[in-house]
């Protein structure tokens, strides 16, 4: 009831995000409240989305046909105009979010749904900003790791076709989409722009450089379209088959490594996250220390499996190497045994690390059981890209895909950064 509280007061200071993202937790736990789909409606509203409005309306009426409010509020979605059509094409330039591999493709996957939604031509530009683009190459970090996500480049620069006024936000206009995200990200002017922001923009061209989880935007998937009422699951299974497809070199190195080193053996793909990980979720540590004996059930099951361990630290690979003598496997990747994650460690090249983790998460994808910690994004996605057999993938701990991060859209008045 405090979330539900907290985002009525938010939307009251009409900082959308906050209090969408507050309705969201709301709801995880109160699936059939009509009050929190109401509040859903009044969001919309305040959007500028009546016809979104109309559907929450619709579930909160269907929960309570005699709530008053939802009728009130469903009257006023009708009366509403609904959002002019977007001239065609129009573009959601998705820039980087400047965080760790996957998540910064998680970033990306939220910014697809968006697409999706709005109709859209999605564009990936990992730019300056990025920890995995090297900065004396230049280009698009993300052409390096994956394939575009559609048939269209950056969109031209040409100001007779898209003068400042058709972006959003207007820093980045005039040629400035490729220019690098600072704090403004954070602060000032159209900073901190939530999903449920961009759903109502009529720009051609506006970028979205802000993370928007895919559980966010869940809720706002019109009924008409086919990815409506899936499971969380479902949707990153969606997303990824659609539009994630790793590039050829990325491809061609993973079947290399799989023929010289699990050629015909069944083997267990195993995370482990060290680092600075334990600083941000100390009870990843815990959560690790479970993993030998699942490992253990693994050898009793099948007594020629391999190990393929993914790991950041130099010392977890000695350590499990000792435990299951002959039986552990991994890429020759960059470890370390500092507490400090290695995309923000300066001696390694970026673009280096990008192929790295890609390389172990598409092996991994190839094993025949997963154990990882869900708290860890490089796990969590390993288990979204794939639809595991029952029983196979052990992700333990709470899944860092199903937390809000309400405290991302808090914003007082004058818009300060809030060290999130």
């Amino acid at each position: 009831m405090l979330d539900l509280l907290a985002a009525e007061k938010a939307l009251t200071a009409k900082n959308l995000g906050h209090a969408d993202c507050l309705a969201a937790r709301f709801l995880k736990g109160n699936p059939a409240s009509a009050a929190g789909w109401n509040l859903c409606a009044k969001i919309a509203l305040a959007a500028g989305l009546p016809e979104m409005a109309k559907q929450f309306c619709g579930v909160a009426l269907g929960i309570d046909r005699y709530f008053k409010v939802a009728s009130k509020n469903m009257q006023a979605a009708e009366k509403m105009p609904s959002r002019p059509a977007l001239k065609m094409p129009s573009y959601l330039l998705i820039r980087e979010w400047g965080a760790g591999f996957w998540s910064d493709v998680d970033h990306v996957l939220g910014q697809l749904l968006i697409a999706e939604i709005t109709g859209r031509v999605p564009v990936v530009y990992w730019g300056p900003s990025s920890r995995f683009r090297v900065p004396a190459v230049g280009g698009n970090a993300w052409d390096a790791c994956f394939e575009p996500v559609s048939g269209t480049g950056l969109p031209p620069g040409d100001p007779a076709m898209f003068p400042p006024e058709t972006f959003f936000p207007i820093r980045f206009a005039a040629g400035g989409w490729e220019r690098p995200i600072g704090r403004e990200r954070w602060e000032g002017p159209e900073s901190r722009q939530s999903g449920v922001e961009l759903l109502a923009r009529t720009e051609r061209v506006v970028v979205g450089d802000f993370h928007n989880s895919v559980l966010l935007m869940s809720r706002w998937i019109p009924a008409a379209h086919p990815w409506h009422g899936f499971s969380l699951h479902g949707l990153y299974r969606a997303i990824v088959d659609k539009y994630l497809r790793p590039a050829p070199g990325v491809v061609e190195k993973v079947n290399a490594w799989r023929a010289a080193n699990l050629a015909g053996q069944p083997a267990v793909a195993v995370h482990v996250r060290v680092s600075d990980k334990p600083r941000e979720l100390p009870e990843i540590l815990e959560v690790q220390e479970r993993f030998p004996g699942l490992i253990a059930e693994a050898l009793a099951a099948m007594p020629d499996v391999k190990v393929f361990l993914m790991t950041d630290s130099q010392l977890a690979f000695a350590e499990f190497g000792k435990m299951f003598p002959g039986k552990v496997v991994g890429t020759a990747c960059a470890r370390t045994d500092l507490g400090v994650g290695l995309h923000f460690q300066k001696e390694h090249e970026p673009a280096q690390l990008a192929q790295e983790v890609m390389l172990d998460a598409y092996i991994a994808l190839g094993c025949d059981r997963l154990i990882g910690a869900a708290g860890s994004n490089v796990a969590c996605m390993i288990a979204r890209m794939k639809d595991w057999p029952e029983g196979a993938c052990n992700l333990l701990g709470e899944s860092v895909q199903e937390i809000l991060h309400e405290a991302l859209y808090f914003m007082e008045p004058p818009n300060t950064y809030v060290g999130v």
